[in-house]
C-alpha cells in the first residue's frame, strides 16, 4: 500500500514591530499565531542555556544582543496532526532587510524540503 509522506511546509516571519498583530491573532484563536509566538519565547528563554546566532549571520544572541525578528518553518505531515516547528532569530542587522532575504538566508530547513520558497509559496 502506498502513502503519501509529503509535508506542507509554511514560513512566518514574526518581527519586533509585528508583535502586537500577533498577540492579536493569537488571543482570537488563531493556531498558527499560538504556535509562531510559543516558539519564539522558547527561543528566547533558550538564549540564557545555550549559544544561539542568527538564523542568517553568525551573531551571537544574548541579553544585551536578542533576535528582532524570527523565522518559523512549519511543517505538517499529510495525514498526521503533529506538527513540527523550526524557529530562528533573526539580529538587529538581518532584520533590516524584506522577508523574502530573510527566508533565504535564514532557514537551513534540516528535516525539512530543501528548496527554497518559490514565486507561489505562502509566506506568511
Amino acid at each position: 500500500m502506498e502513502t503519501d509522506n509529503s509535508e506542507e511546509c509554511r514560513i512566518y516571519i514574526l518581527r519586533q514591530s509585528d508583535q502586537s498583530e500577533w498577540s492579536a491573532k493569537a488571543q482570537s484563536g488563531d493556531e498558527a499565531a499560538k504556535l509562531c509566538l510559543l516558539v519564539a519565547s522558547n527561543f528566547m528563554k533558550n538564549i540564557a542555556n545555550e549559544p544561539l546566532h542568527c538564523g542568517c549571520c553568525e551573531t551571537l544572541f544574548s541579553q544585551a544582543e536578542m533576535p528582532r525578528a524570527f523565522i518559523v518553518v512549519t511543517s505538517i505531515e499529510h495525514g498526521s496532526a503533529n506538527v513540527r516547528a523550526h524557529t530562528m532569530g533573526a539580529c538587529r542587522e538581518c532584520v533590516k532587510q524584506d522577508d523574502r532575504w530573510l527566508i533565504e538566508h535564514g532557514p537551513k530547513r534540516k528535516g525539512l524540503p530543501p528548496d527554497l520558497p518559490r514565486e507561489n509559496d505562502k509566506i506568511h
